[in-house]
């Protein structure tokens, strides 16, 4: 962010010092035409009427450059010069998508036909830094004002310090008082405390009475203390998703999220921040999921929701439809899926078509379409993200969604084609969620139901070597257990489905049980309920 102001005064330094040196024309060119694209006319009419040169002429010398008589450079040193002016013209016409800085230095290379930038590597860094970070270029970004903000900010707080240290006479505390207000706008309190520093450092170096001082010094303390606040409910949300992504919910976990819910209670709807409150509502909204409060878990989404909604400083269309994304998840946990979809519809209204959460939103609605047995609309969710052109997805999620549609196919007794999709749903050996053993244990309904028994001999004894794999890691369940000795036995007993379910009513409960070592997870990957599909099969 520093870089536009170092650049400036370097520049102007360095145009006095090569004008003075007889050093190439080109360069002096190029720095001017620089000053100039940032607009400070008085310091390049200042720099320009004490030069030899003409101002006007360099302006429009372009890449042939103004020569002044008598100009005797070498032939090695113009050439030298003449490739950089290039290569500056080029930066200045702008950087092409999903280009960085060795894509852009090959590409130049390649132009310009060289075999290297010869020794003016730092400087094209230079130019390229400060192309990217002018107004124009910063706003083209795909970034909400919050961020547009920050950048902004610390491009306006070097300028002022600059300004503060050369006592260049500018209206610095209205500046100040402006931008504190904007700053207080988007809840940015590291750049609150920095302008507040700066405050102190201005008003103690100008006659500034005790009263206005002491109202600096708390205002600072305050963001100090929004800061704290806020920086520990960061680190605790992300500590909350590290742990879920894990999968290592447990006591000490719950005790960890309501320690922090307790300990920070006393400030919710009393401190003046909407960041923090969200915060301290997602947090609050994993707790209720984990202690399955799916009710309380609804007030908390929506109050996220509103939040959002109502501060259009906060407010994006992105954290309203998570918002939503978030309510549906919960509702879907519950089991309520007609509702899940109905917020999921409402999530796709905000997110744009290239949104990678499109993914999650679409996840849900085709896992409760197709357990309200919804099957069309369930194969157009499975369409949408499987044809996908807007993002591109990993082989383990591509791999995951040949799954769900395997199990579309299943449900539709479409077994051929189910036999064929499973061959894509495997997933890699980092399957830390043992999704593949659902893939696993779908493939013996296929084989099952199209009679092919010698096969289903082979597939068990793979799915015990992989439950056995899984032992290991501890990514394995007893449910996963149950349902391979319940399939050993019915292969066993010539699939007599009835038989063996009377013989085993003991494990069957156990699998319709709460404990969570052996219930359905309707989020998880046994997208067919394994009691379901046994049950199914008695006639």
């Amino acid at each position: 962010m520093y870089s536009i102001f170092r650049f400036f005064l370097l520049s102007v330094h360095q145009i006095k010092k090569m004008a003075n040196q007889n050093h190439n024309i080109l360069v002096i060119s190029e720095i001017l035409k620089s000053l100039s694209r940032y607009e400070f006319n008085s310091f390049l009419l200042s720099v320009g009427y004490k030069s030899q040169y003409n101002i006007s002429k360099l302006k429009q010398s372009g890449i042939k450059g103004a020569q002044k008589k008598g100009d005797t450079s070498n032939t090695s040193s113009d050439a030298e010069s003449t490739i950089t002016s290039k290569i500056l013209l080029e930066i200045s016409k702008g950087i092409k998508a999903n280009e960085n800085s060795t894509t852009i230095r090959t590409r130049l290379l390649e132009k310009f036909n060289i075999k290297q930038v010869f020794n003016h590597t730092n400087l094209l860094e230079s130019r390229l830094n400060d192309y990217l970070t002018i107004s124009k270029n910063v706003k083209s970004l795909s970034i909400d004002n919050a961020r547009l903000t920050q950048i902004e900010f610390y491009k306006n707080i070097s300028f002022l310090w600059i300004c503060f240290f050369r006592r260049i006479n500018l209206n610095i505390k209205s500046n100040l008082i402006s931008i504190e207000k904007k700053l207080l706008q988007y809840e940015l309190y590291p750049e609150l405390i920095t302008i507040m520093s700066f405050q102190l450092a201005f008003f103690l170096s100008s006659k500034v009475n005790l009263n206005e001082l002491s109202v600096i010094h708390n205002r600072l303390q305050g963001y100090i203390k929004l800061l704290e606040l806020k920086s520990t409910a960061e680190v605790t949300w992300i500590q909350v998703q590290l742990t879920a992504q894990k999968k290592i919910v447990n006591n000490k976990f719950l005790k960890f999220l309501e320690e922090f819910i307790l300990k920070n209670k006393e400030f919710e709807g009393k401190i003046n921040s909407d960041s923090w409150h969200v915060l301290f509502y997602y947090i609050n909204l994993e707790y209720y999921q984990q202690l399955e409060k799916f009710k309380e878990g609804d007030e908390i989404c929506h109050k996220i929701i509103n939040i959002y909604k109502s501060n259009k400083y906060l407010s994006t269309k992105t954290r309203i439809g998570t918002g939503y994304l978030q309510l549906a998840n919960n509702q879907f946990l519950d089991l309520r899926y007609s509702e899940s979809i109905e917020s999921c519809n409402q999530s796709l209204k905000f997110y744009p078509i290239d949104s990678i959460n499109l993914i999650s939103v679409y996840e849900i609605l085709f896992l409760s379409n197709f357990y309200l047995e919804n099957y069309v609309d369930a194969n157009v969710n499975v369409e949408k993200v499987v044809n996908a052109k807007n993002f591109r997805l990993s082989t383990i999620v591509f791999a995951k969604w040949c799954y769900f549609q395997t199990n579309l196919f299943f449900a539709l007794k479409k077994y051929k084609e189910a036999q064929y999709s499973i061959q894509s749903s495997y997933y890699h050996e980092d399957d830390k969620e043992a999704w593949s053993i659902y893939v696993r244990i779908l493939s013996i309904y296929i084989l099952v139901s199209r009679e092919f028994y010698l096969e289903v001999e082979s597939s068990l004894e793979n799915m015990k070597r992989f439950i056995t794999k899984l032992k290991k890691n501890g990514s394995v369940k007893k449910r996963h257990i149950v349902i391979y000795k319940l399939l050993l036995k019915l292969h066993n007993s010539g699939y007599l489905f009835k038989n063996i379910y009377n013989e085993n009513v003991e494990l069957f409960n156990k699998l319709g049980s709460n404990d969570p070592q052996f219930r359905w997870n309707p989020a998880g990957g046994e997208i067919i309920r394994f009691e379901n599909w046994f049950q199914s099969n008695f006639d």
